[in-house]
């Protein structure tokens, strides 16, 4: 390890630079939980059963079934807040766009970077998706008790996905929108696809 190594561990140990990564994978809680990622396939064995509707889940009956780390997670030494997201219009054509809109305060007592992350969730399709998939970030620098506002466009570009017949396509019908500091972390709000 060279001096500027140190230097940047010091820094970072004693406060005077603020971390801001966040992962790019998810850590288990326990080695049973593997294979584990933040987008998986939804089918009837979903995460998201109801505490009166876990006859087929996939809940662990020994450890908790989340995981030790979503991805998208980091560490600061400030903390953020996130207000409830704001759509431009809760339709979206097919040759549209709409703009998610959400504040970001923080709440700490030093400067930090927040890498605020948007996901997208198509509720009932043709072909088997991902449970939420992220299609944008922003970086986002805030002093104490700053607040700023994060704008995403949602274009019909980001809701395409490889069909049955192996094309690039989209199909209309619900999606949900989440916006937060992970994949495990965020507000939800919904929008519908037209023709």
């Amino acid at each position: 390890m060279d001096a500027a190594t140190g230097h940047a561990v010091a820094d970072i140990l004693v406060g005077d630079f603020n971390p801001c990564g966040k992962l790019p994978v998810t850590f288990p809680y326990h080695e049973g939980q593997v294979p584990i990622f933040y987008n998986y396939k939804r089918t009837s064995h979903s995460w998201d059963a109801g505490p009166n509707d876990n006859r087929y889940s996939t809940t662990h009956r020994d450890v908790q079934s989340e995981p030790l780390y979503p991805f998208g997670y980091g560490l600061s030494y400030t903390t953020f807040e996130y207000s409830a997201i704001g759509l431009s219009d809760s339709v979206l054509s097919k040759e549209g766009a709409i703009t998610a809109r959400i504040s970001v305060t923080n709440t700490g007592k030093v400067a930090g970077r927040e890498i605020v992350q948007l996901y997208l969730r198509d509720e009932v399709c043709s072909v088997t998706r991902p449970f939420k998939e992220l299609k944008d970030f922003a970086l986002l620098d805030l002093e104490p008790g700053e607040t700023r506002e994060v704008r995403f466009e949602i274009t019909p570009e980001k809701l395409k996905f490889i069909d049955r017949n192996f094309r690039y396509a989209m199909e209309p019908g619900s999606f949900r929108v989440f916006i937060g500091g992970s994949s495990a972390n965020a507000r939800e709000a919904s929008f519908t696809l037209t023709e």
